[in-house]
């Protein structure tokens, strides 16, 4: 079974370089047209999703939204699919972040698997609650699904999967509306050789 893991249409905030986080942004109009032109993606690449997940937050639904009324499937918020936490850095861009919270930016910096932004989530985290949604996606379907989610969402769930440190995580960031395939057996194989209880 194959999740095309799919990161929201483009929000201002996204163009103003601030961190998103749990904030509920909405798409705007470019947003909009990249949700309108992913079935073209979709298509173009052959993908048959028989579902779509998205997180709660509402450019995730937008997104979804539209791409499953495009393929005439079902579109269903997924707690858990949220965005990373940032806490009080939200809002803000990393330049602002780096200046205002130097201390903990540097830890965070060093250890963001595991350290937390004041406030908000580490990475690991946002990890454990993104697999517990999927593995009740994985008990539901039994056939390839879209999930509309957030960048920082994919590209950590890309480090758990490929034991790649976090601190490289950003040679995983998708585009807006970039579409990220993950095999589930790959999924079961990094929680097998983890410490995250399912």
């Amino acid at each position: 079974m194959k999740l095309y893991m799919i990161r929201h249409g483009e929000t201002d905030w996204n163009v103003a370089g601030r961190m998103q986080g749990s904030k509920d942004i909405e798409l705007n109009e470019n947003g909009i047209a990249q949700a309108q032109q992913l079935y073209g993606k979709v298509k173009k690449e052959g993908y048959q999703p028989v579902k779509v997940y998205t997180s709660p937050q509402k450019r995730a639904f937008k997104t979804g939204q539209i791409l499953a009324d495009a393929m005439n499937i079902e579109c269903v918020k997924m707690p858990g699919l949220e965005e990373a936490n940032f806490g009080d850095w939200e809002g803000k861009t990393w330049e602002q972040v780096k200046t205002e919270y130097p201390e903990a930016f540097e830890k965070w910096e060093k250890n963001r698997r595991y350290v937390r932004t004041p406030n908000g989530e580490c990475y690991q985290d946002v990890v454990e609650r993104v697999v517990k949604a999927i593995d009740h996606i994985m008990e539901t379907e039994k056939e390839d699904v879209a999930v509309v989610t957030h960048g920082a969402v994919i590209m950590s769930l890309m480090c758990f999967i490929t034991d790649t440190p976090f601190e490289k995580m950003w040679s995983f960031k998708p585009e807006n509306t970039g579409i990220t395939v993950i095999d589930t057996e790959d999924i079961k194989k990094a929680v097998s050789a983890s410490a995250i209880l399912l």
